[in-house]
């Protein structure tokens, strides 16, 4: 029992100056590096009555850093070694903090379905009609993409690029967002939109500014990053024109 007692507290102890360790790195290097540092203790399981749960501060970094490998290389394409040695960790320990990379991935989906989520209550808040909510809710959300590109290539991803697992996905964590956007268009405009229409309406929009968003540092080289300056200080306005006009 001793034993098992100085096991745990050297465990804990280990896993206190690993966050610590976490933490400082991240607020080195911000987001010019996901590399966590490594942690082979994480390998040492302790007895199920002892479990040493995750902090809250470290899973969002965690998945932070599962969302820049799923954006960059796509669900089949960042492989479970490559993400547990990404996130400095071992296959095993990442197997039981997450249990599987299904849920890994459905864990970062629903971070940013909640950060959607949470978006779209405060718009409703501060605008009262339809075609307002709309229009703000997709500026908000490309601002959003120029300043976190990962989402933006995640989000679309998840939509646009998801024949392999489409047949197979258990839960569509931003159909609820889609069904708010698809509301609104519904609501708005001098005709009456069908469910079909407005879907494909709110697809166009949301297309329009995330797709300028993750081509920034291809339009940089084809047409220079002074060029790419002034189009990305115009291009709000010139996206809400297209709005307005989409919704009329």
């Amino acid at each position: 029992m001793q034993f098992d007692q100085f096991l745990e507290k050297l465990y804990l102890g280990v896993l206190l100056h690993r966050d610590l360790r976490l933490g400082f790195a991240y607020r080195s290097v911000g987001k010019c590096t996901y590399r966590l540092v490594s942690c082979q203790a994480l390998s040492y399981t302790l007895p199920k009555h002892q479990e040493h749960t995750m902090t809250a501060t470290t899973r969002e970094q965690f998945l932070a850093a599962a969302e820049h490998l799923f954006a960059e290389k796509g669900f089949y394409g960042a492989s479970i070694a490559t993400i547990a040695r990404e996130l400095g960790m071992t296959k095993q320990a990442l197997l039981h903090h997450f249990g599987t990379k299904e849920k890994l991935y459905g864990e970062v989906l629903q971070a940013i379905s909640e950060r959607l989520a949470e978006d779209m209550g405060s718009i409703r808040e501060r605008f009262s009609s339809p075609a307002e909510q709309l229009e703000e809710m997709l500026v908000h959300q490309f601002r959003g993409y120029l300043k976190d590109q990962d989402s933006a290539r995640l989000i679309m991803r998840e939509l646009l690029d998801n024949e392999q697992r489409a047949d197979q996905a258990g839960n569509w964590y931003l159909t609820t967002y889609l069904e708010d956007l698809v509301t609104m268009a519904m609501a708005v405009g001098t005709r009456k939109r069908s469910r079909a229409e407005a879907l494909a309406l709110v697809y166009q929009l949301l297309g329009a500014g995330s797709y300028f968003a993750v081509s920034q540092p291809t339009l940089g080289e084809m047409f220079g990053k002074p060029l790419l300056v002034k189009t990305r200080a115009c291009y709000e306005n010139e996206l809400r024109r297209l709005i307005r006009a989409a919704l009329q």
